[in-house]
């Protein structure tokens, strides 16, 4: 006779449940399971489901994707009505039963935690630093270190809107769009920076114009309050002007490219692929200021619910884990090549057309990008052009009051 327990006190399957009236998990210490007079410890980690066999109380454990045989049994002493406990080393338990018998609960727990354990869901989008995603979605990275996740592909805003709505664990976007997101209800963490763009945002200027000087007086298609508009402000600064220099159209960033061919402005702001649309659409337009001109104005970071951090924190720790082990893949001369293809084909290009793209975004390793980690001022911290990102949307009035920064970041997982 048996019994499986699943780790959040639910029965999953029973066999005379009646045997074991008192089996529970201790409240104060969730890796401790009472049964009855006994009580197992499983020091620093909790499984996700156990058997108990027979009438002996013998113990299996299975934790995520690995089965142990072993955990501390704590045996109780009884003295002047007082429990005292005791523990004895970490032994392999004997468990009286055949071979078939070990491989069909050996199956059965397997299929119960699979069953039950629900992946972190995360949505993606159509940017270089993210789309580097796919190369460990398709080469089942996430199974190599044990974490069950499950990406979903969005339109960039749709991503977020969908983050909002509590149907996403965690979430690929800016880190300015991260505190818009928070500011207007759905908190979340940036705990990985994937990368920051190197050229791949542009102000694409119609023919006849070539720097930033010249568009005093002129038109600009910006989706205002985004960070195109930010980086116009950028470059306009550098120049020695004020938005109150040029006249500013509001232009939705996926039609960037028509406005520009249309004649109705003289420049727009874009990313990648619309920038480059931009250019392809209109003959003659130069790129006259790009994000390769102020690295670090814009980071591409994995945000992520608080509850689910604080919920799933060693999972998520893995996913960086995966996410180094991606960036190995499209940097090793041997499988660049086959990285490329794979990204490519996720946003229907061509390896070739894809390979500038990649080029204009800076894609970092853990190591690499824990250099940005760091506090500071200005663009080269994560938190300096956090911060800068903040005043640019109080002072556009994206939302009203100035957000606490370091609540929207804990890069602790990367060190």
């Amino acid at each position: 006779m048996f019994v499986l327990v699943e780790v959040k006190r639910q029965i999953v399957n029973l066999h005379q449940i009646n045997a074991f009236p008192s089996l529970h998990w201790t409240k104060k210490v969730r890796n401790y399971l009472k049964v009855g007079q006994n009580l197992f410890h499983f020091e620093n980690r909790t499984p996700r489901c156990v058997a108990i066999l027979d009438s002996k109380v013998s113990l299996m454990a299975y934790f995520q994707y690995q089965a142990y045989w072993h955990a501390k049994c704590l045996q109780p002493i009884v003295t002047d009505n007082k429990t005292h406990v005791i523990y004895s080393s970490r032994v392999l338990l004997e468990l009286n039963m055949n071979r078939r018998l070990a491989i069909t609960l050996i199956a059965l727990l397997t299929l119960v935690s699979c069953a039950k354990e629900e992946p972190l869901k995360v949505g993606y989008s159509d940017w270089p630093g993210w789309v580097t995603w796919e190369i460990a979605i398709e080469k089942n990275m996430f199974a190599k270190v044990g974490v069950n996740v499950e990406f979903e592909w969005f339109d960039y805003v749709a991503s977020m809107d969908a983050f909002a709505a509590g149907q996403l664990d965690a979430v690929a976007m800016t880190n300015g769009d991260a505190l818009v997101t928070g500011a207007t209800g759905a908190q979340n963490v940036m705990i990985l920076i994937n990368d920051y763009s190197n050229g791949n945002d542009m102000i694409v200027a119609a023919p006849g114009i070539s720097t930033i000087d010249e568009l005093k007086g002129k038109k600009v298609g910006v989706e205002i309050g985004f960070v195109g508009h930010l980086l116009l402000l950028n470059a306009l600064e550098k120049s020695g002007l004020s938005e109150s220099d040029v006249e500013l159209v509001n232009v939705p960033t996926n039609e960037t490219p028509q406005v520009l061919a249309s004649g109705e402005v003289d420049a727009i702001v874009a990313w990648q692929p619309n920038s480059g649309q931009s250019l392809n659409l209109v003959p003659g337009s130069t790129a006259i200021y790009t994000s390769a001109d102020e690295p670090g104005l814009i980071y591409d970071v994995l945000a992520v619910s608080p509850t689910s951090f604080a919920q799933n924190r060693k999972s998520w720790a893995k996913v960086i884990e995966v996410w180094d082990m991606a960036v190995a893949f499209l940097n090793n001369p041997e499988t660049r090549e086959e990285a490329i293809s794979i990204m490519a084909a996720r946003v229907g290009l061509s390896s070739e057309e894809y390979k500038g793209f990649i080029e204009g975004t800076k894609i970092m390793s853990v190591s690499e990008a824990s250099v940005f980690a760091e506090r500071g001022d200005g663009f080269t911290s994560i938190y300096g052009s956090t911060k800068i990102a903040d005043d640019f949307n109080v002072a556009n009035e994206v939302y009203n009051e100035a957000q606490p920064i370091d609540s929207y970041i804990d890069l602790s997982l990367m060190q």
